[in-house]
């Protein structure tokens, strides 16, 4: 019940999920995790086509770059061309709402803050899927969840966070707002719903 096609916004390649007798004028912009090193549009068409389908809005998956050929910020700054051609197109900032899962979390939080610092005007809400917010891996569930988690390991989390900040390290990611929007000001987004497991090695980067 949903049709899945290319779109391009900007120069950033997308998919759209249009779900039968749903408006096109509300939109679910969803970034895609992966440690922003892996996957795309493509591998969480699953999961973008049940959340357009449940919402009964059409679904943006942008393609943004990903590390190591392109390091932070070059996803975020995808994510703002996208978000910002919705609005040129004539979607209202109310009718966009943001999810994304893991690095897709994480992606979901700096565009906020990115939209917010540039006075752009913001969506009506946004939710975030087992976000990863701390590059600098600080929380304990990282490694009292390893032997649990059935996705992540903390080796696997910090080769990501390597790649995606060409090497600062891990106490300089910690502290960048940028990467790790745990460090943030995050006064004035919007309405935010944040989801986790229990056993999911960034259950702390969620709390």
């Amino acid at each position: 019940g949903v049709k899945i096609k290319p779109v391009t916004y900007g120069d950033v390649f997308c998919e759209e999920h249009q779900p039968r007798n749903a408006p096109t004028n509300r939109v679910l912009l969803y970034f895609h995790g992966g440690g922003y090193c892996v996957g795309s549009p493509i591998s969480h068409r699953h999961i973008i086509s049940r959340l357009a389908k449940e919402a009964g809005m059409r679904a943006v998956a942008p393609d943004y770059r990903k590390a190591p050929e392109h390091c932070c910020p070059a996803p975020i700054d995808d994510a703002v061309t996208v978000y910002s051609e919705l609005l040129k197109e004539g979607v209202k900032a109310g009718n966009i709402y943001l999810a994304g899962d893991s690095a897709g979390g994480n992606l979901v939080l700096a565009t906020l803050l990115k939209l917010r610092d540039r006075n752009l005007p913001l969506p009506a809400a946004a939710c975030c899927i087992s976000p990863w917010t701390d590059l600098s891996m600080s929380g304990d569930t990282i490694a009292s969840k390893e032997g649990v988690d059935l996705l992540l390991t903390p080796k696997l989390l910090d080769q990501f966070a390597v790649h995606y900040s060409a090497g600062t390290p891990a106490h300089e990611r910690g502290v960048s707002a940028l990467m790790s929007p745990l460090a943030a000001d995050l006064n004035q987004l919007p309405p935010l719903l944040i989801q986790v497991g229990s056993e999911e090695i960034l259950l702390d980067d969620s709390v």
